[in-house]
């Protein structure tokens, strides 16, 4: 429908222009069948010019015009053009960088793919572990259960606390300290005659008897009940025997 309607609209054009020629070359005393034939074919191609260019009339003014319009048209189109070849080179650029990139992502699935099985032997190796762990988690508490029953059935309260461990190593350096420091004591006397060197070793040695002892016994405190544990006190007095040794 609209290029019927475009169609009409040139030929009222042509008609409208070759009608303004009519009466020009009558206004100067020429027919248009007077007009020789490359004059005619001039006229006809001027026509055809003003049509093409969408004018009104065929005068030089209006073809100036209209080949100016067409110029900057076409200058437009120059410039659309580079911009689409430009558009058209980025996204070559683009699609060839995607290329290498999905070329990169097939190499990586076909590894991933050839890792497969290894993965999944791995992973049923790893629920096995993992379940042989837990079975021995299960034994290992049943027992420690049974263990503290035994505990309990005997008359012993095992009491697990949380820092229990330090507390002994801290106990068994402060009776290191207390050694070292009755030895540290006892070293000025070693250049004495035996006698007075036995007597000072002695003094010394009782002063720090206490200290030593009550390290030891913090230390060897493991179960809690209702007697305390054995070799923690000494209640009968040091023998000759026992001094000579301790000052040796």
């Amino acid at each position: 429908m609209s290029d019927s309607v475009q169609h009409t609209e040139d030929e009222l054009v042509l008609r409208s222009t070759e009608a303004k020629l009519r009466h020009f070359l009558n206004s100067i005393g020429f027919a248009h069948d007077q007009l020789p034939e490359h004059t005619k074919r001039r006229l006809e191609i001027i026509s055809s010019c003003a049509v093409a260019l969408g004018l009104d009339s065929a005068s030089p003014e209006a073809l100036c015009t209209g080949i100016t319009d067409l110029r900057c048209q076409g200058w437009d189109a120059h410039v659309a053009k580079a911009k689409l070849k430009q558009a058209q080179h980025h996204l070559q650029t683009r699609n060839g960088a995607m290329q290498e990139q999905l070329a990169a992502l097939q190499v990586l699935r076909a590894r991933l793919e050839a890792q497969q099985p290894s993965m999944a032997e791995s992973r049923r190796d790893l629920q096995a572990h993992v379940s042989v762990l837990r079975m021995k988690h299960q034994q290992y508490r049943q027992q420690t259960e049974a263990a503290e029953e035994q505990l309990q059935a005997a008359g012993f309260r095992l009491e697990l606390r949380h820092g229990t461990m330090q507390q002994q190593q801290e106990h068994l350096q402060s009776m290191q300290t207390a050694l070292n420091t009755t030895r540290d004591r006892l070293k000025p006397f070693e250049h004495l005659p035996p006698d007075l060197q036995a007597s000072k070793k002695l003094s010394l040695l009782a002063a720090g008897q206490f200290s030593i002892e009550s390290a030891t016994a913090a230390s060897c405190k493991h179960v809690t009940g209702n007697r305390h544990a054995p070799g923690l006190k000494r209640n009968k007095p040091y023998s000759d025997q026992d001094r000579r040794d301790m000052t040796a």
